[in-house]
This record gives structure tokens, C-alpha cells and sequence, in this order.
């Protein structure tokens, strides 16, 4: 944690749930200087809408800090799922294309764009149809009717697990599948 600020690091973004004590990160990152934002995300779920607001919020500070020069460290427990989820969702919201988003993924990590897998990806898509992007924002009020009327429903449906471990399809259609994503794939 010591050498980041060195290395430019002026923001971490911290991507864990509460058993995770994501605060000694907190405290850490503000002991070297260094801003902290933290996402209280629980096991590579994806958000929900009652973390529409407080995600936006969130974003706009990342935002704010990479205009104005910052460089941002996003983590969560491995830096893959939630971080690659975060990562892509914060690049679209800035008004990345999905492609685009992850090959700068890929630029900053190619074992976190390799396994975050496509569900997570849509997350951020799911979240850009509903809330807009930074230059293109949807209204607060058109946001929350929504929120209201979705409450704790996912922006995309998780992957479930079968007693075996194995992934099974999404519950919605199934016809979405559980892959990996590889340089060059979709």
C-alpha cells in the first residue's frame, strides 16, 4: 500500500462485502495519502436497483477523480469479478463502447478481462440503459420510479450454482452462456 502513491495511485476503489473488513483498506489508503471509495459488493453478484443511487454516487467521485488527473486502483478480494464488473461499468458510464472498455481492461489486467465473464459485463450495460452515461445522464426522478418499482431485483440475473458446484444457465431465458471471455472472443 506504501509504494502506490508512488506509483501514482491517488484513489482506491475498494470492491469487497462486509465480511471482506474492506475499512483497514480505507484506513490504509488514507494513512498513504491516498482517497478511498468503497463499493460494498458481497460475492461477484451483480447490483441491484436499491444500489442504483449509491452506485451513481460513487461513480461520479471516480469520475471526478480520473478528470482531474487522479489514477484509480479498483480491487476486490482477487481483482477479477467484481473488479473487472466495476471496472467495465465505470468505462461505459464514462461513455466507453463494451469493446472498448475491455480491451482497456485487458490493457490493465488481462487475467481480470479474461475471467470477469459476460454476465458481469452486462451489469454495466444494464446499468448505462437505465442511469445514462456521465456526459449523457438519464433524469434522477425517471431512475428512481424505476428503482421504486424493481427494488431488490439484479440489473441482470446471477449465475446460480447447482449442488455439484457446476454454473447453471441464467434463470431468465438461459440463452445467455456462462463463458469465459478470450482476446479477440465476444
Amino acid at each position: 500500500m506504501a509504494l502506490l502513491p508512488s506509483m501514482g495511485c491517488t484513489h482506491i476503489v475498494t470492491v469487497q462485502g462486509s465480511r471482506e473488513k474492506a475499512e483497514i483498506v480505507g484506513e490504509s489508503a488514507k494513512t498513504h495519502g491516498m482517497e478511498w471509495i468503497n463499493i460494498p459488493l458481497d460475492n461477484a453478484q451483480p447490483l441491484n436497483y436499491t444500489q442504483i443511487e449509491s452506485m451513481l454516487e460513487k461513480l461520479k467521485l471516480i469520475c471526478e477523480a480520473i478528470e482531474s488527473g487522479g489514477h484509480v486502483l479498483i480491487h476486490c478480494a482477487a481483482g477479477l469479478h467484481r473488479t473487472g464488473m466495476i471496472g467495465n461499468l465505470v468505462l461505459l458510464y464514462m461513455g466507453l463502447s463494451p469493446s472498448v472498455a475491455l480491451d482497456k481492461i485487458r490493457e490493465a489486467r488481462t487475467q481480470t478481462a479474461d475471467d470477469v465473464c459476460e454476465h458481469r459485463l452486462q451489469v454495466g450495460q444494464a446499468f448505462v440503459k437505465l442511469c445514462g452515461t456521465r456526459s449523457n445522464p438519464t433524469p434522477l426522478e425517471i431512475i428512481k420510479s424505476e428503482v421504486a418499482q424493481k427494488g431488490d431485483q439484479f440489473l441482470v440475473e446471477p449465475v446460480r450454482r447447482n449442488k455439484a458446484g457446476g454454473k447453471q444457465k441464467r434463470q431468465d431465458t438461459g440463452t445467455i452462456p456462462q463463458k469465459r471471455l478470450r482476446k479477440g472472443g465476444k
